[in-house]
C-alpha cells in the first residue's frame, strides 16, 4: 500500500517537473542554470521524482528545504519559487 501511493506521488511530482520545465524552456533553463542544453535533456526526472518524494519528510524539517526554496527562486524567479517549494507537503 505504501509503495502504491509512493509511485502515485512520484509521478504526479515527476509531471509537475516536466511541466515547469516545458513552460520555461530547456534553452532557458540550461542558461539559467548554466549548463549545456544537452545536460538538461539528459536529466532524469522520475528519478528526481523519487528522490523528492522519498526524503519529503526530511525535506520539510530541514535546511535543505531552505537550500531548496532558494535553488527554486534563483531558477524560475522569486514569484514562482513559493509554488514549487510547497507542492511537496506531506
Amino acid at each position: 500500500m505504501e509503495a502504491a501511493k509512493h509511485s502515485k506521488r512520484v509521478r504526479e511530482v515527476e509531471s509537475e517537473l516536466r511541466s515547469r520545465l516545458v513552460m520555461m524552456g530547456q534553452g532557458n533553463f540550461a542558461k539559467m542554470a548554466g549548463w549545456a542544453d544537452s545536460k538538461v535533456s539528459r536529466l532524469n526526472l522520475r528519478d528526481m521524482a523519487t528522490v523528492f518524494v522519498l526524503l519529503e519528510k526530511v525535506w520539510e524539517t530541514s535546511l535543505i528545504a531552505e537550500v531548496a526554496r532558494q535553488a527554486v527562486a534563483a531558477v524560475l524567479g522569486k514569484e514562482s519559487a513559493p509554488d514549487c517549494a510547497n507542492s511537496f507537503e506531506a
